[in-house]
């Protein structure tokens, strides 16, 4: 068991964090789950058609508790450094899921229910766009177990918040309400907990209908906004428009704005000159 439970929504590929009774706690297979989702994004099988958008949400009452606790336990025979270099690589492997999450070639929707605690928060903010039931409710937890965060929690905090208002959180383990995570900046909107399952999807499905290429070069311009001049940012632009322009999904907006019609937009590539 993976801990991940995959389903297709036409183009929308929909990853589900399903180990409810345990609250969908980070492990090894969880990671692992995490990033056999992405490569079905990349390498879809054979005869189905290309993935749009990557949804991913989680089953019970909770988003996810963080990393399993029982798996930082000591065992009687073993080393403190061996405790250390096990939960080292536990982190690793989130790294690892992380950072393929951030590269998914599709746009990526968060659906956030009850708490997100731990690296959980890093699961939960991890989507291009992030959904959050008014439940939710996030606390990073790591200085009472005497640990230091893991899974982007403290990079997005900081970058959001604040470095005073994020080490206040941090090292107070203090609770942030989903208005407060909306209001930060660190989530897209905020919705009744019996809508968020059918806003997550349609959410999706809105991105998945989309002109791909753009929607990511969107995400890329927004990404590096923060770190470019204003110079370099308005010559990323120029090239980003000008690539899109000249794709299929371009030239169909284009077309469709003209004629009046609602575009048909295919995520396609432009096809290589012979």
């Amino acid at each position: 068991m993976s801990g991940v439970r995959v389903e297709r929504d036409g183009d929308v590929l929909h990853a589900v964090l399903d180990d409810p009774d345990a609250g969908n706690v980070i492990g090894h297979e969880l990671a692992q789950g995490l990033m056999a989702a992405v490569e079905d994004v990349e390498a879809p099988d054979d005869g189905d058609p290309a993935v749009r958008c990557l949804l991913l949400t989680a089953s019970g009452p909770n988003f996810c508790l963080g990393g399993d606790i029982r798996f930082f336990s000591q065992g009687s025979d073993e080393a403190a450094t061996d405790v250390g270099d096990k939960i080292g690589a536990l982190a690793q492997g989130l790294h690892v899921a992380l950072r393929r999450l951030r590269d998914v070639p599709v746009p990526l929707v968060t659906a956030v229910q009850g708490w997100a605690a731990g690296a959980g928060i890093g699961l939960a903010l991890a989507g291009d766009v992030v959904l959050l039931a008014e439940s939710a409710r996030m606390r990073p937890g790591y200085v009472g177990l005497g640990f230091s965060p893991d899974g982007a929690v403290s990079w997005r905090l900081a970058r959001s918040l604040g470095p005073a208002r994020a080490t206040d959180v941090l090292m107070n383990n203090g609770t942030l309400t989903a208005p407060e995570v909306l209001a930060a900046g660190l989530a897209s909107r905020v919705v009744p907990d019996d809508e968020l399952a059918d806003a997550a999807l349609s959410a999706a499905r809105s991105l998945a209908a989309g002109p791909t290429r753009a929607l990511l070069r969107t995400r890329d311009l927004v990404r590096a906004a923060g770190s470019a001049s204003l110079d370099e940012h308005l010559d990323a632009e120029a090239v980003a428009i000008a690539a899109c322009a000249g794709e299929p999904d371009g030239l169909e907006g284009v077309a469709a704005f003209l004629e009046k019609r609602r575009p048909a937009f295919t995520g396609a590539a432009p096809k290589l000159q012979a």
